[in-house]
């Protein structure tokens, strides 16, 4: 038919074309060709967003998280061993370390909300986190750590601790809220197809920390206290263990840049805790009750704790 051959010449199918050809093939026309089926079940193929657009986002969360949790899983043994703090200094870091991880997700979700977009914004703070890693790295070196087995050298404290928490913990929070995010925007969820393809893709997503992370706890943290002999020394574990997760890291900042032209990205439409906060303080300023409460929060509790700490 004149119909089939017009559609079989063209190298693909619009949408308004495939919807067209489905029910082409239950009208008085006739069936369709088999070129044109051909084509139609290609065009179906290629909005598999799934494997053609989250498939880069997950493998590099997959590294990421590999990445997190290599690094942090001897963090306490790497403090007390090797840089030579006690264990009460090394708790606590551990923890400092910790809520910067997450409060940072705030910081970074009012950036890409507000300033860069999601794409951006995962890409500028992942290249913080890998330049990260790789300096603690550095610093977990014995040549760089010093030859006193009792206190790490001045320079390898230094050095790790900017990394950890200038790089790490910051580069972390930059991707944690936007990742998931940027992976579901792929798919329009009016489509059935898609919205079946988005619930695999958080499935997926959750998989993916899981293997990160059991991967990283169960052999990163022992190959950091006992090595790979003879491979690697029991005095190079660590240095292994921290080298490892960064090249993880490394693959994920490249995989998800080589994604970059198959990305749906969103433009910044103003951040959610801005306004949130607006409204609260619009709101409790009207109010002799918010006046009071506010004024608590913002002058008399800061002092209070002021005064407590000394």
């Amino acid at each position: 038919m004149q119909l089939s051959n017009a559609h079989a010449s063209e190298s693909f199918l619009s949408e308004g074309d495939l919807e067209t050809c489905k029910s082409l093939q239950t009208s008085s026309l006739g069936p369709l060709s088999e070129s044109t089926k051909t084509l139609a079940q290609h065009d179906e193929g290629n909005r598999n967003i799934f494997w053609n657009v989250c498939s880069f986002i997950l493998i590099t969360e997959l590294c990421e998280r590999l990445a997190f949790y290599g690094l942090t899983g001897s963090l306490v043994i790497f403090f007390t061993d090797r840089l030579g703090l006690d264990s009460n200094l090394s708790s606590q870091l551990l923890s400092l370390f910790s809520s910067i991880t997450y409060a940072a997700p705030l910081f970074g979700a009012y950036v890409a909300d507000q300033l860069l977009g999601r794409y951006l914004t995962i890409l500028i703070f992942s290249i913080m986190y890998v330049s990260g890693l790789f300096m603690c790295t550095y610093a977990s070196d014995p040549y760089v750590l010093g030859d006193d087995p009792e206190r790490a050298s001045t320079k390898s404290i230094v050095i790790f601790f900017i990394a950890l928490f200038g790089g790490v913990a910051l580069g972390s929070g930059g991707i944690k809220p936007n990742v998931v995010v940027l992976g579901a925007e792929q798919f329009d969820t009016s489509k059935p197809s898609e919205a079946a393809q988005q619930q695999s893709y958080f499935n997926y997503f959750y998989w993916s920390i899981n293997i990160g992370a059991s991967f990283s706890f169960g052999y990163l943290a022992w190959l950091a206290t006992h090595g790979a002999p003879p491979l690697i020394s029991e005095n190079y574990g660590f240095f292994a263990s921290f080298f490892i997760p960064s090249c993880f890291m490394a693959i994920a900042v490249l995989t998800f840049f080589l994604g970059r032209n198959r990305y749906k990205k969103m433009e910044p439409s103003g951040s959610a805790l801005k306004n949130f906060l607006g409204v609260l303080f619009e709101s409790a300023r009207g109010m002799q009750e918010g006046r009071a409460i506010l004024e608590y929060e913002l002058k008399i509790r800061p002092l209070w704790w002021l005064w407590s700490r000394q």
